[in-house]
């Protein structure tokens, strides 16, 4: 059992360094993008379906583990569990579908909604429970879905 926590252990922390790294591949390929150099889509793609991947992985990342003998509500369990899976999932389906923007195939207005959705509704009901006090902190998820909802909205105004 302990080779199996500091396997995940190991692995969330280079899923963070992963990210960073697909991230810096994102901006270059962007950059080569507008310098119109040939073969930036190819990077794009990977760097994009690499980032969807890392975001998707993410969602499994086990919750912090609370005191031995206490227990979790409804509302925190739903607060420090379900919502960041949900808003995880929801990050990596948002990648994709920008992803599919990019590279002009079908399903973007589709996908982009998922997101919207998804997101939308996650980020609501964290912020509802973050305003009655039941939600103590915020999950890191928070500043990925943001950004990313920002563009799913605008791409689906625009498209």
């Amino acid at each position: 059992m302990a080779d199996q926590k500091n396997f995940s252990q190991t692995l969330y922390r280079y899923l963070e360094q992963a990210e960073l790294i697909l991230l810096v591949a994102v901006g270059a390929s962007l950059v080569a993008r507008y310098l119109q150099v040939n073969g930036y889509m190819s990077g794009l793609q990977i760097s994009l379906s690499g980032l969807a991947a890392v975001y998707f992985l993410m969602a499994y990342r086990p919750p912090a583990a609370s005191p031995e003998g206490e227990k979790k509500g409804f509302r925190q369990l739903l607060t420090e569990t379900i919502l960041p899976k949900i808003l995880w999932i929801g990050c990596s389906v948002g990648v994709i579908g920008l992803m599919f923007f990019l590279l002009q195939l079908q399903g973007v207005r589709e996908m982009l909604f998922i997101h919207a959705a998804s997101g939308g509704i996650g980020l609501g009901m964290f912020l509802a429970f973050r305003q009655t006090g039941e939600a103590n902190s915020i999950p890191p998820v928070i500043y990925r879905a943001v950004p990313l909802l920002l563009i799913s909205a605008y791409l689906l105004t625009t498209t």
